[in-house]
């Protein structure tokens, strides 16, 4: 996996994925072992190793423009030649969420085409990310 570190402020983010762990437990989802939380933005994943430092050099200085984090999605990956990732739900954060029955439900079978891409890590510098 070839990945991107954030910076910026990563309390609430870390709060909404322990948040999001709980209510994962609490519906029946076998979360397995946890592990340490690391906000980052995947870039690419292969089946096969890939050489990538030449890729992390080139991008070792980048540092994005500052986005908001306003909706979680609950997405399927369908892997196989072509993956395709479809978005089945999504919930807005920064405010409270409607009363029970009220989800705001954007699925629809909506799908993205994602190509295969490099393996490797990264991890540092990158996009900033403020979470609600």
């Amino acid at each position: 996996m070839f990945w991107c570190g954030l910076s910026g402020p990563r309390d609430p983010l870390s709060r909404l994925a322990d948040s999001l762990a709980a209510a994962g437990r609490r519906a029946g989802v076998q979360m397995g072992e946890p592990k340490r939380f690391r906000p980052h933005l995947t870039l690419a994943r292969a089946r096969a190793d890939v050489d990538v430092r030449e890729l992390v050099a080139v991008l070792d200085a980048f540092a994005g423009t500052p986005w908001e984090v306003t909706e979680i999605h609950l997405v399927r990956s369908h892997l196989g030649a072509h993956v395709r990732y479809e978005t089945l739900e999504s919930w807005p954060l920064g405010r409270r969420a409607p009363g029970p029955g009220a989800r705001r439900d954007r699925g629809g079978g909506r799908s993205r085409e994602r190509g295969s891409g490099g393996s490797g890590e990264r991890g540092s510098g990158g996009s900033t990310a403020e979470g609600g």
